[in-house]
């Protein structure tokens, strides 16, 4: 299944730099034509971090929820979908470290296919989501209307996906892909393995998401 595919059969979006710095609790905001904008000029960007501004938690109650948004454990998906591919359109966004260094290999690049494998993900427990929804609840509507009534809805992130990287090339280009990877030793393979059409290459994702639920929570009109 393609990306795209994927994330209108499940309502995810991709994430809006694809890097690792974001994490759950994160306020995004829509954008028409391109990915989404992961901040805004004077804003927190997460939703913890205005709790804690607005004295709605203390700062062992923000600590307790920033450890477990930025946590690196990771559970398999609950999803039937076991590998989702890729074109060129994501990998011109995508900021995991191989694909910025194939980035500047327009000719490799378009020779090899990518994909996610053993998808894994991080995702708001309902323990989270009570509390997190019962904070928005303490926020006074002229508080909600001061931070949020210059923009759009925000959104806040509830859900992010990780997957394995799994490159596959023909014969005929494995020598290319043999020697783009000698000449970048940073870039470590996890499997290397043939099967009876491919040279099949597999990297760790290094927790760098490639996509997302987004939940409308909060509005500045309210």
């Amino acid at each position: 299944m393609y990306i795209h595919h994927f994330n209108r059969k499940y309502g995810l979006n991709l994430t809006p730099t694809a890097d690792t710095d974001i994490s759950l609790g994160d306020l995004v905001w829509p954008h028409s034509k391109k990915r989404h904008l992961l901040s805004r000029k004077g804003l927190h960007n997460n939703i913890y971090n205005i709790f804690l501004t607005e004295n709605i938690v203390n700062e062992r109650q923000w600590r307790e929820a920033m450890s477990f948004f930025e946590s690196d454990e990771l559970e398999a998906a609950k999803i039937p979908v076991l590998q989702i591919e890729v074109d060129q359109r994501f990998t011109k966004n995508f900021y995991h470290p191989l694909v910025k260094l194939l980035q500047s290999e327009p000719d490799l690049l378009s020779a090899i296919k990518i994909s996610f494998n053993t998808i894994q993900t991080h995702a708001l427990t309902n323990e989270w989501r009570i509390r997190l929804k019962e904070n928005l609840t303490m926020m006074s509507p002229q508080v909600k209307k001061r931070i949020f009534a210059s923009y759009h809805d925000a959104q806040v992130i509830t859900e992010m996906y990780y997957g394995t990287i799994r490159i596959e090339v023909d014969g005929d280009d494995s020598l290319k892909i043999n020697s783009f990877l000698d000449a970048h030793q940073t870039v470590k393979t996890m499997a290397n393995f043939e099967d009876e059409q491919f040279h099949i290459y597999e990297f760790e994702h290094q927790h760098f998401p490639f996509t997302m639920r987004l939940e409308e929570m909060i509005s500045g009109e309210e």
